[in-house]
């Protein structure tokens, strides 16, 4: 009987622990930001060497040709936060720590350069970076750009807006879409 006291006294002991593990939290994920920056430099060469590759087929006289042509991976937080471990939240958390906020911004603007220089020589595609980058170019469609010399009512907004939309639609179709 005493043997089953002293091992529920144990148990309880042991939960106890645990749950006060989980109280005080996770340990950091890096202790210092030069454990941080080391994660990270290793995430940038990873992604160096480990390029996105495609499959393509060349048809040339029946004969079929496959190779594989090798494309730049873009860097993203996202991915590298998976790669060292961590959530997005945590690196949020590790931008407002005293020492890391400069590792952070660093490796922010590493993997914004990155994607830029890429999407500058098309090695990644433009229109995809621009957008991810916030350099989309917008453009607003006004009455005035709309030919209404003044304000138009929804009605006519609509109507020509509708005539735009046909107008490019042919125009992509006459060029085969390259425009």
């Amino acid at each position: 009987m005493a043997e089953s006291r002293r091992s529920n006294k144990t148990r309880s002991r042991a939960s106890i622990d645990v749950y006060w593990k989980r109280a005080q939290g996770r340990p950091p994920a890096f202790e210092t930001p030069e454990d941080l920056w080391k994660s990270c430099i290793q995430y940038f060469r990873w992604v160096e060497s480990h390029p996105l590759v495609e499959e393509k087929v060349n048809v040339f006289k029946g004969l079929i040709t496959r190779y594989e042509v090798t494309k730049m991976r873009a860097m993203t937080l996202s991915a590298m936060c998976l790669y060292i471990g961590i959530t997005l939240e945590t690196w949020t958390q590790y931008r407002k720590k005293d020492g890391f906020s400069d590792i952070c911004t660093r490796v922010d603007e590493i993997i914004k350069s990155q994607k830029f220089e890429g999407a500058a020589a098309e090695m990644l595609n433009p229109a995809i970076i621009a957008r991810d980058l916030g350099l989309a170019e917008k453009r607003q469609i006004t009455d005035e750009t709309l030919g209404g010399g003044g304000a138009l009512t929804d009605a006519e907004r609509i109507h020509r807006l509708n005539a735009l939309a046909k107008t490019i639609q042919r125009r992509l179709e006459g060029s085969g879409g390259n425009e």
